[in-house]
């Protein structure tokens, strides 16, 4: 091969460069002819592997990546490829190997015998998922990964831990003991650029919506429903938790978290039961804790009223996966309402949280104590206070709420069976049941 490329045709490219290479062609040719026989042989090799006799241009674009160069891009053509010589008459070492080219006649193609060769393919792009929840999907597009590398990756990692293990004990004088645990350091679970954009758009919107919440809207909206946020599920419970303790007496703040936690909570693409032990003691801290705001005269209530709606998605999300959940809930609020020296904010959050539970819930546990919290409340809304009037006038309607929802979603033989408690209700509340009461009942009561 080293005919082939010669000092004169490195000075004949030199000078279309506008490069002096005289000095250093012979050294440029020798380096060409050896580029070249390493490339024809690679390539010969993956013809041999392959049990064919003759090279083809894949062969050599293998060979290009085998040395970690770039491959040849072009069409390939099915035909053998046909070289012919043309050789100076005077001087018989130049040699000049060129392509064969075929002659088409016009005629044959006009009336149609031969056809036209078929037009090259344009470009086009199409999209893939490279990711989905952080796993490659094993799809074409994407690279395959090799299993041996991992293992093999893990093996070295394994094994220059233990080396390390042991010179750290000679040097300390420990001995070499090989029975010793190998100590890892833990993982950092690393987001992508994307995500972490997305986090600080998502938090910068969590804090703007504290302010105004139509400007968080939409970023609420798109974390309801988006895919492939499950890598930011723990951060965000974290968060959640996190200022859910260090702002418990800011209201909007809390509004926009709790807002959050239900994007959470609703997002069919999340795996929220995973983090529910993150996500339940703030939505509980909001339900029932003694003051959410600066001031009694805020609209604590609301925010109560949406930590509720928030139990009770998750108590039938989740009730089939932890069967133990809705009744350590439950326990939970009627510990707080059975204790007369709660406040009567917690105990609100108490009524609206078993209310929202269901009718059978609403029996169990706040039926037996309807007469003593009414009493109390009924006794609280004469106060002097306004602070106090108020909050035993939202109580009141808490318990007439429960009340209605139960006699409205449960038989008549379990209203029946309640008549007595129906009649104490009446002597506390009065006609305001009426809305809430059976026809039957009305009737014979009250007419």
């Amino acid at each position: 091969m080293s005919d082939i490329c010669t000092s004169e045709h490195v000075n004949v490219v030199a000078d279309k460069l506008g490069v002096d290479a005289e000095t250093v062609s012979t050294f440029i040719c020798a380096e060409v002819d050896y580029a070249l026989r390493a490339l024809v042989q690679d390539a010969a090799k993956y013809m041999r592997h392959s049990r064919r006799l003759r090279l083809r241009t894949t062969d050599v674009d293998n060979a290009l990546i085998l040395q970690g160069q770039n491959s040849l891009h072009g069409y390939g053509n099915s035909d053998p490829v046909e070289f012919l010589v043309a050789q100076d008459k005077h001087d018989t070492t130049q040699k000049l190997f060129f392509v064969k080219e075929k002659e088409i006649d016009l005629g044959q193609i006009a009336n149609g015998v031969e056809k036209l060769p078929p037009v090259p393919v344009q470009p086009t792009h199409s999209i893939h998922w490279l990711a989905i929840d952080g796993v490659q999907p094993s799809i074409v597009e994407n690279p395959l990964v090799s299993v041996e590398g991992k293992k093999k990756k893990r093996t070295d990692l394994l094994h220059y831990s233990e080396q390390d293990s042991l010179k750290r004990r000679k040097t300390l004088g420990l001995g070499d003991d090989s029975n010793q645990v190998v100590k890892r350091k833990i993982a950092k679970h690393m987001l992508s650029s994307e995500l972490q954009l997305y986090y600080k758009k998502l938090i910068s919107a969590v804090e703007e919506g504290a302010v105004n919440k139509s400007a968080a809207e939409n970023v609420f909206a798109s974390l309801s429903v988006d895919p492939g946020l499950q890598q930011l599920l723990p951060y965000l419970t974290k968060y959640v938790s996190e200022q859910v303790t260090e702002n418990l007496t800011n209201l909007p703040f809390l509004f926009s978290t709790m807002r959050l936690s239900k994007c959470l909570i609703v997002n069919p693409n999340l795996k929220t039961e995973l983090y529910l032990h993150q996500l339940m003691p703030p939505i509980l801290t909001c339900l029932v804790s003694k003051r959410l705001c600066l001031k009694g005269f805020e609209d604590h209530w609301s925010l109560r009223n949406l930590a509720a709606t928030l139990i009770k998605k998750v108590c039938d999300q989740y009730a089939e996966t932890y069967a133990d959940l809705q009744p350590r809930i439950t326990k939970t609020l009627f510990d707080a309402l059975k204790e007369k020296k709660k406040p009567m904010t917690t105990q609100y959050g108490t009524i609206v949280g078993l209310t929202a539970l269901g009718p059978l819930t609403i029996q169990t546990y706040l039926l037996p104590s309807m007469i003593r919290l009414l009493n109390r409340f009924k006794k609280a809304s004469r106060s002097k206070i306004d602070e106090k009037r108020l909050e035993a006038q939202y109580c009141l309607g808490a318990l007439l709420q429960a009340f209605g929802i139960y006699f409205t979603r449960t038989s008549m033989q379990s209203i029946e069976d309640n008549e007595v408690l129906m009649q104490k209700v009446h002597k506390a509340l009065g006609e305001t049941i009426i809305p809430w009461c059976p026809t039957k009942y009305v009737v014979e009561v009250f007419i």
